[in-house]
């Protein structure tokens, strides 16, 4: 069940974020984000368990995939998808753009499989490899 991250879930978002995304934000960072109005923080439970998190932060009608994690036995279900889509249907932005590592190959047809598109490289963003500025809505070219 996608629902409104609160702050009870702290630790199991927390955990999740520390097992697949680099950096980790610190715990008090992930906590003022499951706060914070200008963002859409969502989580997906059942039976207990988090499954997966997404947070998009919007500011002036732009939003910002900020984060956005799935556990490992729920890769390739079709919950980063879920959860994706019902963050940008939250958010209401009118564009929305995202950071992803050059070869994260999931990611990108994620994201593609969305609508978004390449919009321009930060060089060396994530160490030796590059990001995709990946840009969804107004002004995506």
């Amino acid at each position: 069940m996608i629902r409104k991250a609160e702050q009870s879930d702290l630790a199991a978002v927390h955990a999740l974020m520390t097992a697949y995304v680099t950096p980790p934000w610190s715990e008090s960072a992930t906590l003022d984000a499951i706060n914070n109005e200008r963002c859409t923080f969502l989580v997906d439970c059942d039976g207990g368990a988090l499954n997966g998190y997404v947070c998009i932060e919007t500011v002036l009608g732009e939003g910002c995939v900020m984060s956005i994690a799935v556990s490992e036995d729920r890769r390739l279900s079709g919950l980063g998808g879920a959860l994706l889509d019902a963050a940008l249907s939250a958010a209401g932005a009118e564009s929305v753009y995202l950071e992803v590592c050059e070869s994260n190959v999931a990611a990108i047809a994620l994201y593609s499989s969305r609508g978004f598109r390449t919009a321009g490289e930060r060089k060396k963003y994530y160490g030796e490899k590059s990001a995709y500025i990946m840009r969804k809505g107004a002004g995506e070219n």
